[in-house]
């Protein structure tokens, strides 16, 4: 269970042309990420309804623990060894959830 700790957000932009080559370094580095952090969890994401000339892609991050500001440091710097694709620059951002446990909606 997840409790309401900060989770990481990081989105931008990719040219099309470079999503696949884009997706294979990501999981590999994602996965590093987790075999480095036991417990972190971390996805990336495709915004579904993407136009033609470029994509929204979004990595996440949980830990039962929180993300603090020195493992969203790592993370970041991690993930910016990515091949090129990218239009734009990286966006971070940290929520903190409002639920009193994750399972209670369930």
């Amino acid at each position: 269970m997840l409790t309401s700790q900060r989770a990481l957000f990081i989105y931008y932009k990719l040219d099309p042309a470079h999503t696949k080559g884009f997706k294979v370094a990501a999981q590999q580095m994602q996965l590093q990420l987790v075999q480095a952090h036991p417990g972190l969890i971390a996805r990336l994401w495709e915004r579904g309804d993407a136009a033609d000339l470029e994509q929204t892609w979004m990595e996440s991050y949980e830990h039962p623990l929180g993300i603090d500001n020195g493992l969203a440091e790592q993370i970041d710097q991690s993930m910016q060894s990515l091949p090129s694709g990218r239009t734009g620059p990286r966006h971070l951002e940290m929520f903190v959830s409002v639920q009193e446990g994750a399972d209670q909606c369930a």
